[in-house]
């Protein structure tokens, strides 16, 4: 039985080449025995662990590779905790398992993939849950809302100023423009 990642790399200056993660099934077997399938899966990225993220086959057509984790379990072998429908991703979040691409052009295929501007979408929307039902939701970012989270907190009593002045300054000029023009109009009548 084999131990560790069972990384191979193509020729190349450190850095420069193409590594893959050869993946054994069923998990444990070694290469080359009988009944054992390697195959070899192109490493995209790691994670902070230094577990290697690749490119794993896809069982849907519209989906050229998914993101496999590698891992090892309490044996030190290697294996796929995700199966072959790949890392899992929310709609809070995106990738469950946070990774570090080391090839942008499969990051960039991961953000065409369908469904990820959907993802994106959602990561985006900002919904209060005192407004989602009378105000709907509202876009902005998330340092954004903290910091509009943060200011609503205040409990020590402070001046509103800013946009809730000016908004109050243009009701006020709105109030004395109407009436004006009520008066001045009774007043070319003649009442």
């Amino acid at each position: 039985m084999a131990n560790g990642y069972n990384i191979t790399c193509d020729p190349g200056a450190l850095g420069m080449q193409t590594c893959y993660v050869n993946v054994n099934t069923p998990t444990g077997c070694t290469t080359g025995s009988p009944g054992c399938t390697t195959t070899k899966q192109e490493i995209i990225g790691y994670t902070q662990a230094g577990q290697p993220i690749s490119k794993g086959q896809s069982s849907s057509s519209w989906m050229a590779w998914v993101p496999q984790l590698t891992a090892l379990n309490q044996d030190g072998q290697a294996y796929q905790p995700y199966g072959g429908a790949g890392i899992p991703y929310s709609l809070q979040g995106g990738s469950l398992v946070k990774w570090n691409p080391t090839d942008m052009q499969a990051l960039a295929y991961l953000d065409s993939a369908p469904g990820a501007q959907a993802r994106d979408a959602y990561q985006e929307r900002v919904c209060n849950p005192l407004w989602s039902g009378v105000f709907g939701c509202r876009e902005g970012n998330e340092a954004q809302t903290d910091q509009e989270i943060q200011s609503q907190n205040v409990t020590t009593a402070q001046p509103k100023s800013g946009i809730m002045s000016s908004n109050l300054a243009k009701a006020g000029i709105g109030v004395l423009t109407l009436g004006g023009l009520y008066f001045g109009y009774t007043k070319m009548r003649g009442d």
